[in-house]
């Protein structure tokens, strides 16, 4: 914009920014008359490191000399785009190669879809997915999904076939673990489902009668309970279900909140070992002995906060005897909870086996290490108990692990002097 030619011009760009690598910095553009712009066509080459954010803007500098020792600088900022990816849904497909369900029942096949978007303002270039189970007896099938180039602002779905053993017992909490990548940008999501389509309660005042069933504060999976609740649940086993059993895998409660558990129909039924519950102390797992095989639940919370709640399990009671197992079809392998439980000195452990297997039974402390064999031999199907007895150990908690050919599980047992 002089009112001289510019002789000789030439540019060189530079730039400290961690995610630029500038390969070409240098362009000739010789003479530049004066008032009149030259462009300068792939005047420079820059390449984007490969982990740079989405809408990054990148600080350069661009110096212009020319013959005359002149030098002019023009500050730059360049934008930078890339992929941002979101895992979405999942659904589960088993119309193919299942009972259509929307959900993965024992021994059943299916389609997880796991949908995923691209939320960036760049294209992702050989973009795959994967899916890894992290529950024995839950298969993923095929691990890898190829999704390509996976274009800005667009969302595609991913497909894998998962499996569950015929030796998964129904209403198994099972977790997946989803990512997918491009180059640097992933995105990674774990899944937690439900194998078999158990159905799901929340905490209102409800009299239900179950099988299966899931049980969960009145925020639900994913929200929290509210406050002044003052609600009453109670479950009755269904035709030919002697008992229930009760079996936490999640427990927090605010201070002053309190979840009450009574082995009965109603809250004046006796309560169960340690009850009123509190804090973030897992109630026992519980088996009940009343007649009518009734659990009812009471829940009170205060006017301060709220908390996360819990997530608890219901299953029918086990009370065969291994003399008249054969008369029953055994269609899963199952480790029940002991009972009691916390226990002094000793306690109940029943399984069952749905077909011949070499079964082991073993005792162990928080360190990992067995304290005691129960069982070591080849069993038929049917259903089995063993006392155990551990006058001999310190108090404390401690694991019972069962393996039968594939199938693997594990209780925690709690010992109280």
């Amino acid at each position: 914009s002089g009112s001289e030619t510019a002789l000789g011009v030439n540019a060189v760009l530079s730039s400290s920014d961690q995610y630029l690598s500038i390969t070409d910095n240098a362009h000739q553009y010789g003479d530049i008359p004066a008032s009149q712009t030259l462009l300068g066509e792939d005047a420079f080459a820059i390449e984007m490191i490969n982990n740079a954010p989405d809408q990054y803007s990148a600080p350069c500098q661009v110096t212009f000399t020319d013959n005359a020792s002149g030098e002019w600088v023009s500050n730059i900022t360049l934008t930078i785009n890339a992929p941002v990816f979101e895992v979405g849904d999942l659904t589960i497909d088993d119309s193919q190669s299942g009972d259509a369900n929307s959900a993965l029942d024992p021994g059943e096949t299916a389609d997880f879809i796991v949908q995923t978007m691209n939320i960036g303002h760049a294209g992702a270039p050989s973009t795959g997915a994967t899916l890894s189970s992290l529950t024995a007896g839950v298969t993923v099938n095929t691990a890898n999904y190829d999704f390509n180039t996976f274009a800005a602002d667009d969302t595609l779905d991913a497909v894998f076939s998962v499996s569950a053993d015929a030796s998964v017992s129904m209403g198994t909490s099972a977790s997946l673990k989803y990512t997918v990548t491009s180059g640097a940008y992933s995105a990674t999501d774990t899944f937690d489902i439900i194998v078999g389509n158990v159905p799901v309660y929340l905490m209102a005042d409800q009299t239900v009668t179950v099988n299966n069933a899931i049980f969960y504060d009145s925020g639900g999976d994913e929200g929290q309970y509210s406050e002044r609740e003052r609600l009453t649940t109670t479950f009755l086993p269904e035709s030919g279900v002697e008992g229930l059993t009760v079996h936490f895998t999640f427990f927090d409660l605010s201070s002053g909140d309190e979840l009450s558990i009574h082995d009965g129909s109603s809250t004046g039924a006796p309560e169960i070992p340690g009850s009123p519950f509190s804090g973030s102390t897992f109630p026992p797992d519980y088996t009940t002995t009343n007649p009518e095989g009734a659990l009812t639940f009471y829940f009170s919370s205060n006017l301060l906060m709220n908390a996360d709640g819990w997530r608890a399990e219901i299953n029918p009671k086990i009370v065969l005897d291994v003399d008249n197992a054969d008369q029953i079809k055994i269609t899963s392998f199952k480790l029940f909870p002991n009972y009691p439980n916390p226990f002094n000195p000793g306690t109940e452990i029943k399984y069952q086996l749905a077909e011949r297997s070499d079964v082991e039974l073993s005792v162990y402390n928080t360190l990992g290490q067995v304290v005691r064999n129960l069982v070591k031999n080849e069993q038929a199907a049917g259903v089995y108990s063993v006392r155990f007895d551990a006058s001999s150990l310190a108090s404390g908690v401690y694991f019972c692990k069962m393996s039968a050919g594939r199938f693997v599980q594990m209780r925690k047992m709690i010992l109280l002097r």
